[in-house]
C-alpha cells in the first residue's frame, strides 16, 4: 500500500528565501523512499492549504524550531479541518516534549529519519493507537495522563546509510546556490546553542561520501557556489585534508566556490591553505563578541579575542572572504561590553557580519536562567525568541542595559555594516558582476538575486544562524 506524506517548513512563506530550503526535510523524504519505495513524499513551503487538497496526504509531517512554533501550530490546526494526523519534529519539540499541543498527535524527538519510517510503517499497519505507540522510540504523544514521552532513539552510527537529501522535492534554481550538510552537530556547546543540543553529539560524513554528493549536485543543478550549513565544518582535521585532495583529484575546486563555518580557535595557516585548496572563498565565524568576559560566558572559555582576531586575519590573508556573527545582551553584558564589541568590528578585515540580540532558545542555559527569571514559559507566544528581528517584543536577558540603550547599539551596528557593505560592494561585488557578465550570463540572475537577499552563497536557517562555532 502506498503511504503519502506531507512535510512541511514551519518558516513565514515571505520569509524562506533567507533560509536553507528544507534539507532536514529532504533528508527524511530520502530516507522514506529509500526504504519504503511505494512511498509519495512531497515538501511543501508555500500554500500548504492547496498542497494539502492537490496530494491528499495520509498525514501531515512538520519541522519547528521554537521562534516558529506558532506557524507549526497554525499549519497542525489546518491539517486538522482536513482530518488529518499531525507528526511534529525538529529542535523546538525535541527541548520541550511537554509542549506538544492538541492540534498535533506526535512529536518527534531528536533525530527523525528512522523515528519517521516507524510511524509511517505502524500507520500502515495498525494506526497509531497509544499501545502502538507506546513501543516507538524517540517519541511524545497524548494519553489521559498527559504527554507521554517514550524511551530515547539513539542517534544513527553509520552515517552512510543515509542518502542524500532528496532535492528534487525543493525549489533549487540551477546555476544558483545549494546548500549541503557534511555533519551533523558541533563538538563545542555554547550557551546559547540550541543545534548542538539537539544533535547532543558529532557525527561526520565521510570525506567520499561529500565528494559523491557534491558530485551529484554539480551534474544535476550546476551551482555557482555550494555552501555547508554545518555547525562546524572543519571540526576533524583529517577530513578535511582528505576532502581537501579529493576535491582536487576531481577538479572540483575548478567547478563551484564553496562556503564554510568555522570556529576561531581552530584557525591556523594549515586550515586557510586546505580551504583555498578547496575553492573556499567564504568562511563564517561566531565571533559572538570583543569582550573578553563575555566571550567567555557564551563559548565557555575556549576562545579568546585574540583567536578571534587572529582567525579573521588569517583567513583573509589568505584571500577568503569573512563573515562573522555576533550576540549582544548576555545578563551581566555592559555597555562597555557592547562597545568593544563595536571596536572589534570596526577594526577588524570582516568582509561582513551580523549582530543579533541573545535569545534564550529551550534547550540551553540560557532557557533554564529566563525560566527562573520569569521572562519565558511553556505557553509563551513564541514568536517571541525571533533573534532576527529586534524590538520591543523580543526577551531582553540583559540586567545593565536597557531596551533603549540597545536600540541605539543595534542603529551603530547597522550603520557600520551598511558602510562596510557599500565598501565591499565597489571594491568586490562590482567587478565580480562584470566577470559574471562577461564569462556567465547565465548565471548573473541567480547571483544577482544573492546581492538583494543580502547573501554570499551562504543560506543559513533560523535554527543554526546563532550556533556558528
Amino acid at each position: 500500500m502506498s503511504v503519502k506524506i506531507l512535510l512541511v517548513n514551519a518558516i513565514e512563506p515571505r520569509r524562506h528565501f533567507q533560509h536553507e530550503p528544507g534539507l532536514g526535510l529532504a533528508y527524511l523524504a530520502a530516507f522514506i523512499r529509500q526504504r519504503r519505495p511505494n512511498a509519495q513524499v512531497r515538501i511543501a513551503i508555500r500554500q500548504v492549504a492547496a498542497e494539502i487538497a492537490d496530494f491528499a496526504p495520509d498525514f501531515i509531517g512538520i519541522s519547528s524550531v521554537s521562534e516558529n512554533f506558532d506557524r507549526a501550530k497554525a499549519i497542525a490546526s489546518l491539517a486538522k479541518r482536513h482530518g488529518l494526523p499531525v507528526v511534529i519534529g525538529g529542535a523546538h519539540i525535541t527541548a520541550l516534549p511537554q509542549t506538544l499541543p492538541p492540534e498535533m498527535d506526535i512529536g518527534v524527538i531528536g533525530e527523525g529519519e528512522e523515528t519517521l519510517l516507524e510511524l509511517t510503517d505502524t500507520l500502515d499497519g495498525h494506526g497509531w493507537t497509544p499501545a502502538v505507540l507506546s513501543q516507538v522510540a524517540g517519541i511524545v504523544f497524548h494519553t489521559d495522563g498527559g504527554p507521554c514521552v517514550t524511551t530515547p532513539r539513539p542517534v544513527i552510527e553509520a552515517l552512510e546509510t543515509i542518502p542524500p537529501p532528496a532535492r528534487d522535492l525543493l525549489p533549487i534554481e540551477k546555476g544558483g546556490t545549494v546548500t549541503m550538510l557534511s555533519s551533523r552537530g558541533c563538538p563545542y556547546k555554547c550557551v546559547f546553542c540550541s543545534s548542538t543540543r539537539f544533535w547532543n553529539k558529532m557525527r561526520m560524513f565521510s570525506a567520499e561520501y561529500v565528494v559523491r554528493e557534491m558530485g551529484q549536485v554539480l551534474s544535476d543543478y550546476r551551482p555557482s557556489h555550494i555552501s555547508f550549513v554545518d555547525d562546524l565544518f572543519v571540526a576533524s582535521r583529517p577530513r578535511l585534508r582528505r576532502l581537501a585532495d579529493l576535491i582536487e583529484q576531481r577538479g572540483i575546486h575548478r567547478r563551484v566556490e564553496l562556503s564554510v563555518s568555522c570556529r576561531a580557535n581552530l584557525v591556523d595557516e594549515e586550515l586557510a591553505r586546505l580551504l583555498r585548496r578547496m575553492n573556499v572563498v567564504l568562511a563564517w565565524i561566531g565571533l559572538e563578541s570583543g569582550s573578553e568576559a563575555v566571550l567567555e560566558y557564551l563559548k565557555g572559555g575556549n576562545v579568546s579575542v585574540a583567536d578571534n582576531e587572529r582567525a579573521v586575519e588569517t583567513l583573509s590573508r589568505a584571500g577568503l572572504e569573512v563573515h562573522g556573527t555576533f550576540v549582544i545582551g548576555a545578563p551581566r553584558e555592559a555597555s562597555a561590553d557592547i562597545e568593544a564589541t563595536y571596536d572589534f568590528i570596526k577594526r577588524s578585515a570582516l568582509a561582513d557580519f551580523c549582530v543579533y540580540p541573545l535569545s534564550p532558545l529551550p534547550g540551553t542555559p540560557l532557557w533554564d536562567y529566563a525560566l527562573q527569571r520569569g521572562l519565558v514559559s511553556e505557553d509563551m507566544e513564541w514568536g517571541r525568541l525571533n533573534y532576527e528581528t529586534v524590538g520591543q517584543a523580543n526577551i531582553s536577558l540583559s540586567e545593565l542595559v536597557s531596551r533603549d540603550e540597545m536600540a541605539h547599539f543595534f542603529s551603530m551596528f547597522s550603520g557600520e555594516r551598511k558602510r562596510r557593505r557599500r565598501r565591499r560592494f565597489w571594491r568586490r561585488c562590482l567587478p565580480h558582476l562584470f566577470a559574471q557578465l562577461y564569462r556567465r550570463p547565465h548565471r548573473i540572475v541567480p547571483w544577482l538575486r544573492k546581492r538583494l537577499a543580502g547573501r554570499w552563497g551562504h543560506g543559513q536557517s533560523s535554527t543554526t544562524r546563532m550556533t556558528r562555532g
